[in-house]
């Protein structure tokens, strides 16, 4: 097969573009993105002999940017060289892992970068103490720092919360340097910064064609680090949608997308308008919806010449009761008679916390007798035996990591309260020393603390002859660029820490496969590995079942039928406080095109249990709801009872 085969007029067009200009295409739903990406690529390696490590990919979302490394394995074969495929900020990581030792009068080093847990765990709860103040508090400044980092406006407080903003950036800071670690929010910005601060900082700008996905869905800081790319001569080709720019949380900047060609020059714009996903009166429902947009870049959006004409409804339930049952009627009746499999029907909900939507729904479901599935698999690494098998290791790499002794003192049970790290933080501000240099004074001195001072030189003893045992396991040559047996070795060391066999195989197989990724068989690439990893596993969806998920992590996805639920105004749009009501829009049109066949829009006249206290009600408690306002009057789409469901199987 070569790169042009099957590649309507359009998508070759943009696929054997100049290779002298930058270029954007404007792709909608269900118009062969991925498909034309790898094609891209192909022409690049396969035309114009561009080597593939002269190729850079980047999506936005984990899940599209394990699509695409599957579908361009696929298509070069297993065993030949592809591009690089990944996230920006897995991207930004390497290159401060690359950097760090220039870096270390900025960011703490070895660097190291908090997870959710230890954010959670570590961070918030040191700092809702040390602050005195409630974890709440303490996220929202973490919001507000991450909206800094994502807008390029952290150094820019809000001046009524200067004194505020300062006390708390000041206690992060200490913080920070007393463990060593950055945040996951602010990878891009720090990438940025060292690359302004410092002139040898080496990023990777080897890359001569740099392929973005779902570019639309980028900040202006990931759209900085970017030009940062094309500064050092590489071509930019965004690939996206204005219209399904949906990230506004994150501070997605569609107008990005928007602008490409006067941001970059030359350049040239491509627009496919051939929908393959979805049948006629889905896409016209869509289109009738995005429409209300007036800022969107005019486009059109065709169904195929073999689409069907589809099914779209609009059902309206009593109450959230009736709208559960409703739903599993729904599926029942696809399953039954119209042979769809579980996993072909996915339900969408624009809120679930607590799973107070989700859960009625599921319960129904079952009640008939179908799978049905609204979690998410926790990735395996994530796991506390797997944190402890980590965090062993960057000890054996690297004795002094604060982080990792830090983890493992919150795994183990040692009797050390919160409270304690109160004491040992403020000690270290007495010493000048970080949390493993105070740790370890503690332990050659235990009444440098008092009471818990023994239980805590207990504990470092115990660990740093841990350490010291397993570093002979791996006998470290800092000469050799790699370690020989190293998943051997790892795979010792597993065998030591975890005593339940199923859980230990199934974290060797994910650290293996982060073996298997590295560029070299070392700990610096093997922990970069890892957050990549970290990063690209979580499973939102399950086989033979029929799924429940967030609008949000639909995106990318296709199914022959979807139910939106809850389609109410007080959700979508919902709080103009915490949604701008376009980006709810773009939210809702997303949803609404993932369908392949069959479409469903389930809404309630009233909500009466823990559900009345949602969206724009979550305080009152409101139990009336009302259409959402992106379908009232709409002629496409007529109101239907939701009850009549049960009388029609």
């Amino acid at each position: 097969m070569t790169w042009s085969e099957t590649l309507t007029p359009k998508q070759k067009e943009f696929a054997s573009s100049s290779l002298d200009e930058h270029s954007v295409l404007i792709s909608g739903p269900g118009t062969g993105k991925t498909y034309t990406i790898v094609r891209k690529v192909a022409f690049l390696i396969e035309e114009k002999e561009i080597s593939p490590s002269d190729i850079l990919v980047i999506s936005f979302t984990r899940s599209s940017a394990i699509e695409l490394k599957k579908q361009l394995q696929e298509y070069f074969g297993e065993g030949n060289d592809i591009p690089s495929a990944s996230t920006l900020h897995s991207f930004a990581f390497k290159q401060l892992l690359a950097n760090q030792k220039l870096l270390s009068d900025i960011l703490p080093t070895p660097i190291q970068v908090l997870d959710d847990w230890k954010e959670d765990k570590i961070l918030h709860e040191e700092l809702k103490i040390l602050l005195s103040t409630h974890k709440k508090k303490v996220t929202d400044h973490f919001n507000n720092l991450s909206d800094g980092f994502d807008s390029l406006k952290c150094d820019d407080p809000d001046l009524e919360e200067l004194e505020e903003t300062s006390r708390f950036n000041s206690v992060w800071e200490k913080h920070r340097e007393f463990y060593g670690y950055i945040l996951r929010s602010e990878l891009v910005y720090q990438t940025i910064k060292a690359v302004e601060l410092y002139n040898g900082f080496d990023i990777d700008v080897g890359y001569k064609y740099v392929i973005v996905d779902e570019y639309q869905d980028l900040n202006r800081c990931d759209q900085a680090l970017l030009n940062e790319l094309k500064k050092h001569g590489a071509k930019i080709c965004a690939i996206g949608d204005d219209d399904q720019s949906i990230y506004g949380f994150r501070h997605a900047f569609p107008d990005g997308i928007r602008n490409f060609l006067n941001e970059y020059s030359p350049s040239r714009r491509f627009l496919l308008e051939i929908c393959r996903r979805c049948d006629k009166s889905i896409i016209l429902l869509g289109i009738s919806i995005i429409s209300r947009d007036n800022e969107r870049i005019p486009k059109v959006l065709r169904p195929s010449g073999n689409a069907g004409i589809g099914e779209t409804h609009l059902y309206r339930f009593d109450d959230e009761t009736n709208e559960a049952k409703g739903i599993a009627e729904i599926c029942r009746k696809l399953i039954i008679d119209r042979e769809y499999l579980p996993e072909d029907i996915l339900i969408l909900l624009a809120k679930d916390k607590n799973k107070n939507f989700s859960n009625p729904i599921k319960e129904e479901i079952e009640k008939l007798g179908i799978e049905v599935f609204n979690e998410i698999d926790e990735n395996i690494l994530k796991s506390n035996n797997a944190r402890l098998v980590i965090s062993y290791l960057r000890l054996i790499s690297s004795f002094d990591d604060s982080i990792a002794l830090r983890t493992i003192f919150e795994i183990n049970s040692n009797r050390i309260a919160k409270t304690c790290y109160k004491k040992i933080y403020e000690k270290s501000l007495e010493l000048n020393c970080n949390f493993f240099q105070t740790v370890e004074k503690i332990s050659q001195d235990p009444q440098l603390i008092s009471i818990v001072g023994p239980r805590i030189k207990n504990q470092f003893d115990e660990i740093k002859e841990s350490v010291e045992n397993y570093q002979a396991i791996f006998q470290i040559d800092e000469n050799e660029p790699e370690i020989p047996d190293f998943f051997e070795k790892i795979k010792m060391l597993a065998d030591l820490l975890i005593e339940e066999v199923k859980d230990r195989t199934e974290i060797l197989d994910a650290l293996n496969y982060c073996i298997e990724n590295c560029k070299e068989k070392n700990f610096q690439d093997f922990f970069s590995s890892i957050y990549s990893f970290k990063e690209d596993q979580e499973q939102y969806t399950k086989d033979n079942c029929v799924n429940i998920i967030s609008m949000h992590k639909a995106k990318g996805m296709t199914k022959k039928a979807i139910i939106v639920a809850s389609a109410e105004d007080e959700t979508i749009p919902g709080d103009p406080a915490m949604n701008t009501e376009l980006d709810m829009l773009r939210l809702f049109y997303v949803s609404i095109t993932r369908a392949k066949h069959y479409l469903a829009i389930t809404y309630c006249k009233k909500r009466v249990g823990i559900q009345r206290f949602s969206g724009i009600n979550s305080r009152s408690g409101r139990r009336r709801r009302t259409l959402t306002r992106f379908l009232k009057n709409n002629p496409l789409i007529i109101s239907e009872v939701g009850e009549s469901l049960y009388n029609e199987l």
